[in-house]
C-alpha cells in the first residue's frame, strides 16, 4: 500500500501535467524539470514514481479505466440494459468531464480501444445473433459511438453528454432490432 505522501506527490504530478496540457502545451515538449516545478515536488520524487512524462499519462489512463469499468461492472449486475450501460458511462463522464476535455489531446488510443472492447462485449451479450455480419456490424457501431465521444471531448461537437447518451441508446437499440430481424448470415460482398 502506498504512503499518503507518495499518493499526494503522484496526484500533484498528474494535476501539473493536466494543467500544462490544458494550457495548450504539447505533451512531447513538457520536460521533467518543468513538470516538477509546476507540481512543486523535487526531481527525485518524480523518478521514484515514473521513468518519464508518458508514464504519468499511462497511469491517468489506467486509473480512469479502472474506475469506469468498476462502475459499469457494478451497475451491469443490477441493470444489464443498453440504457443502464449508457447511464453509467454518462454519469462517469459528467463527473470527470473537465479532465477528459483537458486530456483529450493526449489520451492514448489504447484508452478508447479498451472502452470499445468493453462496450462490444456488453453489446454482444444483448444480441441473440452471433453471425459474422453481426460481429462486424457491432464493431462498426462501437467504433462510431466511440468516435463521436472522442469528437465531443475534443470540442468538435455542439451537443451535451445527455444528448449523446440519447443518440447512442437510440442507435444501439435500432441496430439490435434490425439485427434481430435480419440475423441470418449472408455473405458480405466486396
Amino acid at each position: 500500500m502506498e504512503y499518503r505522501n507518495s499518493i499526494r506527490s503522484k496526484k500533484l504530478l498528474q494535476q501539473a501535467l493536466i494543467d500544462l496540457v490544458a494550457s495548450g502545451r504539447e505533451l512531447s515538449s513538457i520536460s521533467v524539470t518543468e513538470l516538477v516545478n509546476k507540481a512543486d515536488v523535487n526531481r527525485g520524487t518524480f523518478y521514484n514514481h515514473y521513468s518519464n512524462v508518458y508514464d504519468i499519462v499511462n497511469e491517468i489512463k489506467d486509473e480512469m479505466l479502472t474506475k469506469m469499468f468498476g462502475l459499469i461492472n457494478t451497475r451491469a449486475d443490477t441493470n444489464n440494459t443498453i440504457e443502464g450501460l449508457f447511464d453509467v458511462l454518462t454519469e462517469y463522464l459528467k463527473e470527470n468531464e473537465q479532465t477528459f476535455r483537458q486530456l483529450a489531446p493526449i489520451i492514448p488510443k489504447s484508452l478508447y480501444d479498451k472502452i470499445k472492447a468493453q462496450a462490444l462485449k456488453l453489446l454482444s451479450a444483448q444480441t441473440n445473433s452471433k453471425t459474422k455480419q453481426t460481429t462486424i456490424a457491432l464493431e462498426f457501431l462501437t467504433n462510431s459511438i466511440a468516435g463521436t465521444y472522442i469528437d465531443y471531448f475534443e470540442g468538435r461537437m455542439d451537443i451535451t453528454l445527455d444528448q449523446l447518451k440519447l443518440y447512442s441508446v437510440t442507435t444501439t437499440k435500432l441496430f439490435l432490432r434490425f439485427d434481430e430481424t435480419y440475423n441470418k448470415e449472408k455473405p458480405i460482398t466486396k
